[in-house]
C-alpha cells in the first residue's frame, strides 16, 4: 500500500527508512559502495562528451555578456533587425549572467562543466535526501541511471539546467521533513531563483499541487492523518513566483506566445512523444519508462503517494511535450530508489573523495576525446567566413541566429532567432514561407535589406538557388553540405 507522501515523517512513521535502518545496525562498519561512487563521475563524463547543440545558447550568452558590460539589465532589443529597440523581457537574466561569467573566465570548457553539474545536481540531490530516508544503494544506483536514460538525451548548455537543479533542490528540501517555517524560507528562495534563472517555475507549482493531493485524500478520509502543509504552503509559493521577476505578470504572455509559436513552427521538444520529429529520442524515454514502471509495481508497498504523483503527473507531461522528460527525470529518482528492496545505505557508504577523483578524470578524458565544443549543425566555419568580409549589418538566417548573435553583435543583426515570443505570427508566417519557396529573394531583400545571408540548404534551397543565381548582388563567400553564406556585392 501506498505510503501517505505528505506531512511530517518521522522513523516510526516512515517504514521504508525504519526497516532499512534497522538492517544498517547489523553493519556497523559501512563499506564502500563503489557503484554509487563511481556512476556520478560516469554521468558527469557522458555529459562532457555531449558537444553544444543548441542554438538558442548563443544569443542567451552573449545577452549576458552585454548585460555585463552595461553593468545593469538591458531593457532594449540590441538582436533582432525588424524589433531593434522595442522593450526587452528579462527572460533568464540570471542564467545568463552566470553563464557569461563562467564564459569569461573559463572559456566552453568551463562552461560545460558547469552546465553539467548544474543538470546533474537536480539528480543528485533528490538522491541524497532519498539518502537520507533511508534508501538502499542499489535502489539509488537504479533510480539515477534511470533518470539518466530518461533525459541526458535533452542536455545541452542552456538556463533550463539551473531549472532541473532548482526542481531537484525543491523535492529534496520537502522531504527533508524540517519544520514549516524552515522549510518555507530556502522553499521561497530556490523558488524565486528557479524563476529568475528559467522562467518554469510554473512546474514547481504543478508537482506540488500532485504531491500533495494524497495527503489532503488521507485527511478527508481520516482527520488524525498529518496534513501536508509544507508541500500545500510550497505550492503556493511557487504561483507567487512566477511573478517574481522584472516582468512579472506581463510574462504569462510571452511564455504562452514562446509556446504556441514554437508548437507551430515544429520545435522537436514541444511536441509529443510520438511525433515523427521525435523519434530519435522517444525510445529512450519509452525503456525508462518501462523500466521505472517495473521496480514501482514490484515494490509499490514501500511507495510513497506523493512522490509518485509527481513522477505520473510529470509522465504525462511529458507524452504531451517530450521537454518535460528533464523535470520527469527528476520525479523519478525518489520513487524509484524506495522502490528498490535492499539494506539501508548507511551500511554502504559513498567515498566523496573518490567520487571527486573519478569525475576530474571523467571529464579531462571526455574534454580530450571531443574534438570540438561545437556540435556539426553549429556553422562555425560559414561564421568565421562572413567575419572575414567584414560583413555589417542586417543577416538574414533560419536556424543560425543565435551564433550569429554571439559572433557578431551588436554589429551584427539578424531577420530572425530563436526567441519565438519576440516575433509575430504573421512574422512566423512568413518565415515558413520563405522556406517553403512561396516568397523569394526579392521579397526578402525588400523586407529585411539584408548585407549578407546564412540559410540552411536543406530548409531553404530555392533561396540558395536564387542567391547563386544573382551573382551580380550576392557573393558566395562559403558553403558546404550544409550551409551557404552570401554577402552583398558592393559596387
Amino acid at each position: 500500500m501506498l505510503g501517505q507522501g505528505c506531512g511530517t515523517m518521522d522513523m516510526a512513521a516512515d517504514p521504508l527508512r525504519s526497516d532499512r535502518a534497522a538492517a544498517g545496525e547489523a553493519h556497523p562498519r559501512a563499506a564502500i559502495h563503489w557503484p554509487l561512487t563511481v556512476l556520478p563521475a560516469v554521468m558527469l563524463g557522458v555529459l562532457m562528451l555531449r558537444p553544444i547543440w543548441d542554438f538558442d545558447l548563443f544569443w542567451q550568452l552573449r545577452l549576458g555578456q552585454m548585460t555585463l558590460e552595461h553593468g545593469g539589465l538591458l531593457t532594449r532589443e540590441p538582436f533582432s533587425a525588424p524589433h531593434l529597440g522595442e522593450a526587452l523581457p528579462a527572460l533568464s537574466w540570471l542564467a545568463q549572467i552566470i553563464m557569461a561569467t563562467v564564459f569569461e573566465a573559463f572559456g566552453w570548457t568551463g562552461l560545460r562543466l558547469l552546465d553539467a553539474l548544474a543538470w546533474l545536481g537536480g539528480l543528485w540531490i533528490v538522491a541524497l535526501a532519498a539518502r537520507r530516508r533511508g534508501a538502499c544503494a542499489p535502489g539509488l544506483c537504479a533510480g539515477l541511471a534511470i533518470a539518466f536514460i530518461a533525459a541526458h538525451a535533452f542536455s545541452s548548455v542552456r538556463p533550463q539546467s539551473f531549472a532541473v537543479l532548482a526542481f531537484g533542490a525543491l523535492l529534496a528540501l520537502v522531504r527533508m521533513d524540517w519544520p514549516l517555517r524552515r522549510t518555507l524560507v530556502p522553499g521561497a528562495i530556490v523558488l524565486v531563483l528557479w524563476q529568475n534563472l528559467h522562467p518554469s517555475v510554473s512546474i514547481a507549482a504543478i508537482a506540488m499541487a500532485a504531491m500533495v493531493l494524497p495527503g489532503w485524500l488521507a485527511w478527508l478520509r481520516d482527520r488524525r492523518a498529518p496534513l501536508p502543509l509544507a508541500p500545500s504552503a510550497l505550492a503556493v509559493l511557487a504561483l507567487l513566483a512566477v511573478f517574481a521577476t522584472p516582468d512579472g505578470a506581463s510574462l504569462l504572455a510571452i511564455s504562452a506566445r514562446n509556446a504556441a509559436e514554437a508548437r507551430g513552427i515544429g520545435v522537436a521538444e514541444w511536441l509529443p512523444l510520438w511525433s515523427p520529429l521525435n523519434a530519435q529520442f522517444a525510445p529512450l524515454v519509452v525503456v525508462a519508462g518501462i523500466a521505472a514502471a517495473v521496480l514501482l509495481v514490484r515494490g509499490r508497498a514501500r511507495l510513497d503517494a506523493g512522490e509518485v504523483m509527481v513522477a505520473l503527473v510529470l509522465g504525462a507531461m511529458t507524452l504531451l511535450a517530450i521537454r518535460f522528460a528533464v523535470f520527469w527525470a527528476v520525479a523519478l529518482v525518489a520513487p524509484i530508489a524506495r522502490a528498490v528492496p535492499g539494506p539501508v545505505a548507511s551500511s554502504s557508504r559513498v567515498s566523496p573523495a573518490g567520487t571527486i577523483g573519478l569525475g576530474v578524470i571523467a571529464v579531462a578524458l571526455a574534454q580530450a576525446a571531443l574534438p570540438s565544443p561545437f556540435a556539426d549543425q553549429i556553422p562555425q566555419r560559414a561564421i568565421a567566413a562572413l567575419k572575414r568580409a567584414h560583413v555589417a549589418g542586417t543577416l538574414f538566417t533560419d536556424n543560425y541566429g543565435g551564433p550569429l548573435i554571439h559572433a557578431g553583435a551588436p554589429g551584427w543583426r539578424v531577420a530572425y532567432d530563436g526567441r519565438f515570443w519576440r516575433y509575430t505570427s504573421a512574422e512566423w508566417d512568413r518565415f515558413r514561407a520563405i522556406q517553403h519557396g512561396r516568397l523569394g529573394l526579392a521579397e526578402v531583400e525588400r523586407m529585411y535589406a539584408p548585407a549578407g545571408f546564412l540559410v540552411s540548404k536543406a530548409l531553404n534551397p530555392g533561396l540558395v538557388a536564387q542567391l547563386d543565381a544573382a551573382a551580380t548582388r550576392w557573393r558566395p563567400v562559403y558553403a558546404d553540405d550544409q550551409v551557404a553564406a552570401f554577402v552583398r556585392v558592393v559596387p
